[in-house]
């Protein structure tokens, strides 16, 4: 999963070349914008984020929810590595592409930490088709790619547990098939 790492934090990376591609990935300016579009004047107190993957969208999320999220995901080497970026202080290392490096860049830049909110945020691993929480326990549920892979049963089941989890009056995002995260 570090890939996915590099894949979805590299527009943080400090001090790196003029080479380094720091694009931010496409399912989080995805994320943030469909965000910015449902704003609300009370911000969401209690946030879900299933499929979240090494975490980029739980920050993402915490910018604008005015307490907890909670990342959800099976993949334990993933959460591990969430959590680290969630905890972390002192310097979160990036490999750099052998473009930067041949250009007499290091091998490694730090990620500017300092730009995610990481108070406020959790991981948990746990099924996307069964979630571990009671019904209407979020205000806003995010549903990323990761989260709807597999049979149309596995997703219908997926979809139907964001819909229980969600409290009455709250917003779910779900990512649709064309890359943007729809209600």
């Amino acid at each position: 999963p570090f890939d996915e790492v590099v894949a979805h934090y590299r527009d943080l990376v400090a001090d790196a070349p003029a080479t380094f591609d720091r694009t931010p990935h496409p399912e989080d300016v995805a994320l943030r914008e469909a965000l910015l579009a449902r704003k609300r004047a009370t911000p969401f107190e209690r946030a879900l984020v299933t499929g979240c993957g090494v975490g980029r969208a739980v920050f993402v999320v915490r910018e604008i929810a005015s307490s907890g999220v909670l990342g959800l995901d099976s993949s334990l080497a993933r959460l591990r590595r969430a959590r680290n970026i969630a905890v972390t202080l002192g310097p979160f290392l990036l490999p750099l592409d052998e473009a930067s490096i041949a250009a007499g860049g290091p091998r490694e830049a730090p990620i500017a930490l300092h730009r995610l909110v990481r108070d406020g945020v959790d991981f948990v691993a746990g099924d996307v088709a069964a979630l571990p929480f009671c019904d209407a326990a979020f205000d806003l549920v995010v549903t990323t790619p990761d989260a709807l892979r597999g049979d149309e049963r596995a997703i219908a089941r997926a979809e139907a547990e964001a819909r229980r989890v969600l409290a009455p009056g709250g917003l779910r995002l779900a990512a649709g098939p064309d890359g943007r995260f729809e209600a």
